[in-house]
């Protein structure tokens, strides 16, 4: 009888740890498997937002590209790209002082 009541005993001791452990065993894969999804999730949100970072960069690249702004500095604000031939205005010295005076009595300087 005692050693009946010790099995018995033993029995439900081994069979109580060996639930507590699956379960934790359970547990713990669940856990593992909402990580490694939440993980592929937010690998997949990054990968999204440096593609629009990207596409962004091109863009800029496109709008800031020489090709695009010099023909609208030249059409639109009729600026000209240095190297070209630039007429050179020559002013008399006499013209010049007289210029700055008018400048600087308009102008209180």
């Amino acid at each position: 009888m005692i050693n009946k009541n010790k099995f018995l005993r033993n029995f439900i001791v081994f069979f109580s740890f060996a639930v507590v452990v699956l379960f934790v065993y359970v547990y713990l894969l669940t856990e593992i498997k909402g990580m490694v999804k939440n993980k592929v999730n937010r690998l997949d949100e990054l990968n999204e937002k440096k593609n629009k970072i990207e596409m962004k960069q091109i863009e800029v690249q496109k709008l800031t590209a020489a090709e695009r702004i010099i023909p609208i500095a030249q059409d639109s604000l009729g600026l000209i790209k240095p190297g070209l031939d630039i007429d050179s205005l020559t002013v008399d010295k006499k013209q010049l002082d007289y210029l700055i005076n008018k400048l600087n009595g308009k102008y209180g300087k």
